[in-house]
């Protein structure tokens, strides 16, 4: 993706990628008037084992990334799902985190970077205390995920986002040197002794 963004920058002003910025919203949004409500359809139903979503997709962020693939795909599949809105199940089959955020990160390529930096100096945070409060019942751990899945697409994106713009190319000089936590005897997050490496 760097070098993507670095030909298209080189090719195109900052006006004409906002125009293409905003061409890709117009679009999107004359898809999602007429998909919406056949992801809301089935609302929370399907994850308690009742009713069959009509879309195949996790979220409802899920759905905004799907239309970003088929508009990827071209002017024929754009056409063919505003046809045939059900026909957008085909392509839910073939997007993953990585093709679906695409577009998104092409034009904010920077701010992508700052939230994978950002993800995973939280998490170096977080995780000891997200370990501490794990539900011991693995079903439920399960069905509570499947619930925050339908309600919240980021659930699917954090994990992706965190391994994603590593190294010197994305940290402009300032390498990420983050500490590491535990939780002590006492239940309270406490910053490691041992030195920071580069996460």
């Amino acid at each position: 993706m760097p070098d993507l963004v670095e030909a298209l920058r080189r090719d195109y002003d900052a006006p004409t990628l906002f125009a293409f910025e905003r061409l890709l919203g117009r679009y999107s949004f004359m898809l999602t008037d007429q998909l919406d409500h056949l992801f809301f359809d089935a609302g929370l139903m399907p994850v308690f084992g009742k009713g069959h979503p009509k879309l195949g997709l996790k979220s409802y962020l899920h759905l905004g990334m799907c239309i970003h693939l088929v508009i990827c795909e071209g002017k024929a599949a754009f056409e063919r799902v505003r046809a045939e809105p059900l026909t957008l199940n085909e392509h839910a089959a073939k997007l993953t985190v990585s093709n679906g955020l695409f577009c998104t990160a092409l034009f904010r390529y920077e701010l992508f970077i700052f939230e994978a930096q950002k993800m995973r100096l939280l998490q170096t945070v977080m995780e000891p205390k997200r370990a501490q409060f794990s539900l011991p019942d693995p079903r439920l751990t399960a069905a509570l995920d499947q619930i925050a899945m339908r309600l919240f697409g980021a659930v699917d994106i954090v994990p992706f986002m965190r391994e994603q713009f590593r190294g010197p190319r994305f940290d402009h000089g300032y390498p990420e040197h983050y500490p590491t936590f535990s939780l002590d005897s006492n239940g309270v997050v406490v910053q490691d002794p041992s030195p920071a490496t580069p996460s």
